[in-house]
């Protein structure tokens, strides 16, 4: 059954089945070809913000994982702090989405949450089996990320509706891709079932 957790640092919990992993969200835009996301991009920061409010009140963690875009002297403060600014063209949108005092973040070089950072060991501390994925781009730093979830034996959940790609014939090919050969399952958000997962 899923039950109250302990904290390890604040509110966050310190074990739990289930994870929501947010890759690359907190983003500007500002690449090329960034204009043909946009729109996904904002649909996707009207929608994700509930399912971060229901994974909370399961107290299901909150995992960001974000691009460090080459920077590596940056943090995930200061990335935010860039998104937060007047000129950017999808504020508005970021603001949304941005981490609360006990979520987790996590920098990553590469396309993969996993390449090259600490996620599979805060997920092994966690004792998460089941990863909830959304983000940016379904085509590109999501498949990715699945495909190295799935050999890590984890569980996937695709949102679909709070996951961003150039376009939706490009969406729905990398979420069939990753329903038939990585076995995720594809859900709107509003249909996840956070107690069915923590109680398997």
């Amino acid at each position: 059954m899923a039950k109250e957790k302990t904290d390890l640092n604040g509110n966050a919990p310190d074990e739990s089945k289930v994870a929501l992993l947010l890759v690359d969200v907190i983003n500007k835009l500002d690449f090329p070809n960034a204009s043909d996301f946009r729109r996904s991009f904002s649909s996707m920061s009207l929608a994700l913000p509930k399912l971060i409010k229901r994974s909370r009140k399961f107290d299901v963690p909150v995992i960001y994982v974000n691009d460090n875009f080459g920077k590596w002297r940056s943090n995930f403060k200061s990335q935010i702090a860039e998104c937060s600014k007047v000129d950017c063209q999808v504020r508005d949108d970021v603001l949304r989405l941005a981490p609360g005092p006990d979520d987790y973040y996590v920098l990553k070089p590469q396309h993969s949450a996993f390449y090259a950072t600490p996620l599979s060991l805060l997920l092994e501390s966690l004792k998460v089996e089941t990863l909830i994925i959304c983000g940016i781009s379904a085509e590109s730093c999501i498949l990715f990320t699945a495909t190295d979830a799935y050999v890590r034996k984890f569980k996937i959940v695709l949102a679909s509706d709070c996951i961003v790609s150039q376009n939706a014939a490009k969406k729905n090919a990398a979420l069939k891709l990753m329903k038939e050969s990585l076995r995720a399952e594809v859900k709107i958000s509003s249909k996840i079932n956070f107690k069915k997962y923590l109680d398997d």
